[in-house]
This record gives structure tokens, sequence and C-alpha cells, in this order.
């Protein structure tokens, strides 16, 4: 601040006013009990989800599918849109996807989207596009699997030693 009007301290130019920031929301997919990926939703932008989303920004998830989830889950799955500051969810998918209220894991209690329906999410909801495929506000999706490396080089112990010069 210079004279009460907001400076840039380094090139000493006066600053605009760019005007508020967009809202944005932070989701998280978790495949298999881990948390794999996390991404951010605004106003301006939805993201598309899906094994390999066409759009520019998608959201890929196919790297982390087996073959069973993998011929279950479209390219373009579901796409998500941040409208006055709810996540709404929309099912572009040919096989559907389902949302699970309040993270619940209870078959009875989940809700099936059909392709083209849509969805606010509410607090604690999760999208399912497969079971252990979940999508979520990132605050309230844990990763719930614990670590098991897949090489034994994990668990090797380490030394170093110096052995004389012959």
């Amino acid at each position: 601040m210079r004279n009460g009007v907001p400076t840039c301290p380094r090139h000493g130019v006066r600053l605009g006013d760019a005007g508020p920031r967009p809202r944005t929301a932070v989701l998280a997919v978790r495949i298999g009990g881990l948390v794999r990926r996390r991404f951010v939703l605004t106003e301006t932008q939805p993201v598309l989800v899906g094994r390999a989303p066409d759009a520019t920004g998608g959201v890929v998830l196919g790297q982390w599918l087996n073959d069973e989830a993998r011929r279950w889950i479209s390219r373009n799955h579901v796409r998500f849109e941040l409208r006055v500051g709810e996540v709404i969810v929309t099912d572009t998918s040919t096989n559907g996807s389902g949302v699970r209220p309040g993270g619940s894991m209870a078959e009875p209690d989940r809700i099936a989207l059909a392709p083209q329906q849509s969805r606010v999410l509410g607090e604690g909801d999760l999208v399912e596009l497969y079971p252990g495929v979940q999508i979520g506000r990132a605050d309230e999706v844990t990763s719930d699997a614990k670590f098991s490396p897949t090489s034994v080089m994990a668990e090797a112990p380490t030394m170093a030693m110096r052995l004389p010069r012959p």
C-alpha cells in the first residue's frame, strides 16, 4: 500500500481490482480405498471424469482400474459442475452411476443415476462409478486402505559398507 492505494511491492505499479475470486470446490477420487487424485472444480469450467475423457482437463481414471471396472466405466462417465456453490453431478455414461448419500455404503441407501440424469451433491455424498470407485469432496473422502507395497524392496534393509581397496 502506498498512500492508501494497493501497489505491487516489487514493480511499484498500482494494482487493479480483478473482481471476486470464482468459487471453487476440491473433489477427490478414491479407488480401492486409496485417494488417487484430487481436482479443482470452478464455476467457469465443468470437469469430465472417466476412463479416458475426451475433454481437455478431464480426470483420467484408466490407469488405476482393473479390467472389469475399465469395461464398466465409460470414457466420459460423469460431469461435475459448480453452480452457486453447489456441486452438481451429471451421468454421461452408458451404464449409469450411483450416489451414496452421506457416504453410506449400505446398498439400500444407494441412489441410482441413470444416463443424462443430474443431482446436487449433499454433505458427505459420494458418487460411485463402479464398486470401489468413488468421488466426493476432498475434505470428506479419506483413504481407508492400508499401504501394502507390491515390492519386497520396500521392506529390505539398507546399509552402506566400505570395503578395503585391494
